[in-house]
């Protein structure tokens, strides 16, 4: 009885970490395979010098490009 539950004991962290490990895989493929999206629709010129993982200066940016692009269309549509 003592035998059986000290396998139990010690296979329980075993089967864990081969589930994380399959978890950190599966991840890595998604990002791996994952498309870029917006970064790539944006200009580089226009994007200020962020870092990759600087998300509050991104979103900053990105917002401030969405509005100068809706300025731009509205001042188009009321000349025409």
């Amino acid at each position: 009885m003592a035998r059986q539950m000290l396998h139990l004991v010690t296979m329980r962290p075993v089967s864990i970490l081969f589930v994380m490990a399959g978890l950190g895989f599966l991840v890595i493929l998604h990002k791996h395979d994952a498309p870029e999206g917006a970064n790539s629709k944006m200009k580089t010129s226009e994007r200020s010098k962020a870092a990759k993982n600087d998300w509050v200066k991104r979103s900053l940016d990105t917002s401030r490009t969405v509005a100068n692009t809706v300025k731009k269309q509205r001042q188009e549509n009321q000349v025409q």
